[in-house]
């Protein structure tokens, strides 16, 4: 039985070459914006500010556009997070997580991760989802967050364990709060959340 010469196979290692190429490009998200494009981006992204300043309407509709217009920016995932916020405000909860979804998807590496993983995973748990909102909270890195933004989290872990069932996990979960809660009143929260699930 002849055995194909090796020459034979070498026209195909640069399909295998163009496979890799592709799934390593896929995996690292779109390519950054050149500093020309970025300056631009700056520049609008300002522009939409002021005008959410005084006019919300016209100014959030502006926001979607930048969004249409610059997704690959810098500032993308900055639009998106304050998109979902004025979504979730405003009860359009299936919305707010369709931009943080989307931020999270195509910006997983951006300065604003952790907080849209933490509003992703408020409005997933509004919409019911809970196994959804706890992958979104465990994704979330403490350091990233603003003090009183880790003390929201350790609080939602704590109520997303318990509506799983995890009651150990949960008191764990409530400890961490009682000690990041910024003041008296958080604490005692924290103490009559516990106290009730006793």
């Amino acid at each position: 039985m002849k055995h194909p010469h090796p020459l034979h196979m070498r026209p195909f290692v640069p399909f295998v070459w163009i496979a890799v190429a592709l799934v390593a490009c896929a995996a690292t998200g779109p390519p950054p914006p050149t500093p020309e494009e970025q300056a631009r981006a700056q520049a609008r992204y300002d522009e939409v500010q002021e005008l959410l300043a005084v006019d919300a309407g016209t100014g959030t509709a502006e926001l979607e556009r930048f969004l249409q217009e610059w997704p690959n920016s810098l500032l993308a995932d900055d639009a998106a997070l304050e998109l979902a916020r004025r979504a979730e405000q405003g009860g359009q909860l299936e919305r707010a997580a369709r931009h943080l979804i989307w931020a999270s998807r195509t910006h997983p590496r951006g300065d604003r991760i952790d907080e849209i993983q933490l509003l992703l995973a408020e409005v997933e748990r509004a919409r019911g989802h809970t196994e959804a909102a706890y992958r979104s909270a465990a994704r979330i890195r403490l350091s990233r967050l603003a003090p009183e933004d880790r003390h929201r989290v350790h609080v939602l872990l704590a109520s997303l364990a318990d509506e799983r069932g995890d009651h150990t996990l949960s008191l764990r979960w409530w400890a961490r709060a009682h000690g990041s809660a910024g003041d008296v009143a958080g604490r005692e929260a924290v103490d009559a959340a516990i106290d009730q699930m006793l």
